[in-house]
């Protein structure tokens, strides 16, 4: 298993905190997901593409990666609706079926993302992942 945090601000904002900083500045949510595939397939259900990037900031005090802007337009834009289906459709995937995860779970992950960037001044934000382990792969 792979514990990531996921934040949702801008890269300046980011690349000067902690990950403790950015906890209690941003608005972070967290997921458990079974390997690095797992954020392919939900890139395939949400951008029709199973191309799913991280990239490491670089000047980041922090192992801080921005998530694919595709994915991260994807789940700003998407409906409710869309975003409840994709958490459903998600969950069907093998990957998962070790864990007997609920579907609606991996919904409400999806839809407590989507809610963070309600606001004007979210729009430009990006989406950005802390590691807590060497899981992810290099791009």
């Amino acid at each position: 298993m792979i514990s990531i945090d996921f934040f949702v601000c801008k890269e300046e904002q980011i690349v000067t905190c902690s990950w403790e900083d950015a906890c209690e500045r941003f608005f972070c949510t967290g997921l458990s997901i079974p390997d690095w595939g797992a954020l392919t397939l939900l890139s395939e259900i949400l951008t029709g593409s199973n191309a799913c990037s991280a990239e490491r900031i670089l000047l980041s005090n922090e192992s801080f990666y921005i998530l694919d802007k595709r994915l991260t337009t994807a789940i700003r834009n998407s409906t409710e609706e869309e975003l409840l289906d994709a958490g459903a459709r998600w969950a069907q995937f093998p990957l998962w079926s070790e864990l007997n995860i609920n579907p609606m779970d991996l919904a409400g992950f999806l839809l407590n993302l989507h809610s963070s960037f309600g606001n004007p001044e979210t729009e430009e934000n990006s989406i950005y992942l802390w590691v807590e382990s060497d899981g992810l792969p290099e791009s």
